[in-house]
């Protein structure tokens, strides 16, 4: 499964979007008749994909075991990607709660307030080339080290291996 946008928090808190059964659940009453797969059991894996039909394609919504983390996936354009945008902050309206949507290679995000529309998030898209977001928001940024800057190379004991002469045995 590779996704194409994501939808977290920023930085790091206790509050979830959804877990796994309210997800299927929500799922199931916003697009009757999706199909839902129960997924892998690795530490990157998704643990339920649902399958909504937007203008005759699949659309591929991942939930994460985190219960932080939806990925989306699939050949439908951006206005369906909103519309599941939308869909996943209304699982969690509370204010508290940042949520972003992001695009593959964080090249852009939208910020995921409660009661967004899918019009909004189309028209909210926030271009990193021009604005930032470590900057502009460094309250989320402000990571352990190596999650965002680089951990310093560890340093390792040289050996000094014996001279032999290659094919000559000792």
């Amino acid at each position: 499964m590779s996704v194409k946008y994501t939808i977290l928090p920023p930085g790091p808190t206790e509050l979830i979007i959804a877990d796994r059964d309210t997800f299927i659940a929500a799922a199931q009453r916003q697009w009757p008749g999706c199909r839902t797969f129960l997924a892998g059991h690795g530490p990157h894996d998704s643990d339920v994909d649902v399958f909504p039909i937007f203008d005759g394609e699949e659309l591929e919504v991942c939930h994460f075991p985190d219960n932080q983390t939806i990925g989306i996936d699939g050949l439908s354009g951006t206005a369906a990607v909103a519309d599941v945008a939308a869909w996943v902050r209304s699982l969690n309206p509370d204010p508290e709660l940042a949520l972003w949507l992001t695009d593959d290679f964080f090249q852009n995000h939208v910020i995921l307030t409660p009661g967004i529309t899918p019009a909004q998030i189309d028209a909210s898209w926030v271009n990193h080339a021009e604005h930032n977001p470590m900057t502009e928001y460094p309250q989320y940024f402000a990571d352990a080290p190596g999650v965002f800057s680089p951990e310093p190379e560890p340093t390792t004991a040289r050996r000094r291996l014996p001279n032999w002469i290659p094919g000559k045995r000792r």
